[in-house]
């Protein structure tokens, strides 16, 4: 077993301090925020320089991927479209990257339902079509 680190809270840091960071203090593995603009890894202008700088950042760290993550909140009126699109770059950078694991969030409740009742309901809608893209890969 080993222990990784969520990046997320070190957002406002650049990737390179993070896993300097991480690597010093023994973690084994970043999981590695990839919304919207992040400074980690942004899904939006991954390309392969990208890649080969990420991939080098963690072999002198002596890290591992075990994840990249997007936290939009899918239901979000208006934004589901947007965030869906996003979310399945992510999984493209995933796929480069050689990472098996994309992780995201159930988001925050709908008008008129609970958190539970749109777990239960509207999540599934809105994540088949992120599911059905990574399946693919």
């Amino acid at each position: 077993m080993h222990v990784g680190v969520l990046t997320a809270p070190f957002g406002n840091e650049p990737l390179e301090n993070v896993a300097k960071f991480a690597g010093d203090a023994g973690f084994a593995s970043l999981e590695i925020i990839a919304g919207p603009g992040s400074k980690h890894i942004n899904p939006a202008t991954f390309d392969d320089s990208r890649k080969a700088e990420v991939e080098k950042l963690m072999e002198e760290n002596n890290l591992s991927i075990s994840s990249l993550c997007h936290y939009g909140n899918v239901n979000e009126a208006g934004k589901s479209e947007e965030i869906i699109a996003h979310f399945k770059k992510t999984i493209d950078a995933a796929v480069a990257l050689g990472v098996d694991v994309v992780c995201g969030l159930a988001g925050h409740p709908v008008p008129g339902k609970t958190k539970a009742e749109t777990i239960r309901e509207v999540v599934p809608i809105v994540y088949k079509p992120v599911c059905e893209y990574a399946a693919d890969k």
